[in-house]
């Protein structure tokens, strides 16, 4: 009843609304799920933020060895303030391959020295060597230890797949910006035209209107997109 109610309403008010109408909702609720969980996964593995902790991640092993080279957030670390140690100001920890990976660090400012800071790394009752660095242009603060750990190469794929998006290159989250700006773009022009189609009388002004639309909300959804995943390139 009430859907004949609603399909002689929308007669009335210039015919039926575009098929889409019956699973647009779904896809939009689908979408923005979606988005938000990436979001938090995306979060997670992003540096740690300017001022929280001396490392802002890690990188084990380098990128011409045979086992190449795995990054992680340092929000993964465990980290707590040391004053008796000179001259280092944090110890962080994290298990690695079932054995704790120890990193003593103390973090400069970049724009005030030309070194980013120092540090020592301890893994498996050995010292390994170890430097801070940067991880992209903007992004320094990391832990580079190598050789990697003594760990395998299947060991560090392991740590590859536990730290996904930290290993990713920036075209991934590039081009994942561009698909999420145009899945955005399309999911609301095509809600805002069905939701009115029975509302205005003359279409083309509709249309015209939406086609007016799509550019910026497909580039507010990207600036976004670039906030979120900024981190992860240069």
């Amino acid at each position: 009843m009430a859907a004949k109610m609603i399909a002689i309403e929308d007669t009335k008010q210039g015919g039926k609304r575009p098929f889409p109408h019956k699973f647009l909702p779904h896809l939009t609720i689908a979408y923005i799920i979606s988005i938000t969980i990436l979001t938090v996964f995306i979060h997670r593995a992003s540096p740690t933020p300017i001022g929280e902790q001396e490392l802002r991640g890690v990188g084990i092993g380098h990128w011409y060895d045979e086992t190449g080279i795995t990054f992680f957030s340092g929000r993964h670390l465990d980290c707590t303030p040391v004053d008796n140690i000179p001259p280092f100001t944090t110890q962080c920890e994290i298990d690695i391959a079932g054995k704790m990976l120890e990193i003593y660090a103390m973090r400069t400012d970049p724009e005030n020295s030309l070194s980013l800071g120092t540090c020592e790394a301890f893994y498996d009752n050995q010292q390994w060597p170890c430097k801070i660095g940067s991880r992209h242009v903007q992004i320094h603060g990391f832990a580079y230890i190598e050789p990697a750990l003594g760990l395998s190469s299947a060991e560090m794929d392991v740590l590859r797949q536990r730290y996904f998006f930290e290993n990713l290159s920036e075209m991934p989250f590039i081009y994942g910006g561009l698909l999420a700006g145009a899945i955005a773009t399309l999911l609301i022009i095509a809600n805002f035209v069905t939701w009115f189609w029975t509302r205005v009388e003359h279409k083309w002004v509709l249309l015209i209107t939406a086609v007016c639309f799509a550019p910026i909300i497909f580039y507010a959804t990207l600036f976004i997109a670039i906030l979120i995943t900024g981190d992860f390139w240069d």
